[in-house]
């Protein structure tokens, strides 16, 4: 990977991409593009339990 397509890859970031379109350098068309885009990833999912987690309450959530 080139340093600039890495650098054009951070700003479609989750993390930063309000900030990026915000600023204008990345296009809210742009950015939809770019999740159309994405591979589907959903067979490596896997499914988990969260228990005693106090974001979930106290009962066990799946």
């Amino acid at each position: 990977m080139t340093e600039s397509n890495s650098n054009e890859k951070s700003n479609y970031d989750v993390r930063t991409v309000s900030w990026y379109i915000d600023k204008g350098q990345v296009s809210r068309d742009s950015y939809q593009d770019h999740l159309k885009n994405l591979p589907d990833s959903s067979e490596k999912a896997e499914n988990m339990s969260v228990k005693n987690d106090p974001f979930f309450g106290e009962e066990e959530k799946d």
